[in-house]
């Protein structure tokens, strides 16, 4: 991993950006998908509580707002999955990160990199 800023013409850092292989990354990746993937089954699990009329009150808008959710992280791990195997045939190319990134795929406790380079002028 490299991580570097780029600074403004008032020295300003306008951007942070981290350097990771594809090899590095599909492991995250995946784990992001299976992640996701046991927020998709809590969401289930909780949707047919909500059916059964357990603790959410069954209502439409209940089931409506649940559905929604379970399309989103649907959404969410497909495309982790899908990112995954591409990162994998792509393990040797370097890609850029920001800061959300990073932290979209749980790394931001792994910054430990201390090689800097400063980029003038962005």
């Amino acid at each position: 991993m490299a991580f570097h800023y780029l600074d403004d013409e008032r020295g300003l850092r306008e951007k942070w950006t981290f350097h990771y292989t594809g090899a590095d990354l599909a492991p995250r990746a995946r784990a992001k998908a299976v992640a996701l993937l046991e927020e998709e089954r809590g969401i289930e699990r909780a949707m047919a509580a909500c059916q059964a009329g357990a603790a959410y009150s069954g209502r439409s808008e209940d089931l409506s707002r649940f559905r929604s959710r379970l399309q989103e992280k649907g959404e969410q791990r497909e495309r982790c999955e899908l990112l995954a195997r591409e990162l994998t045939r792509a393990g040797d190319q370097v890609f850029a990160l920001e800061v959300a990134d990073i932290v979209y795929f749980d790394m931001d406790d792994a910054i430990s990199d201390p090689t800097t380079v400063v980029v003038p002028g962005g």
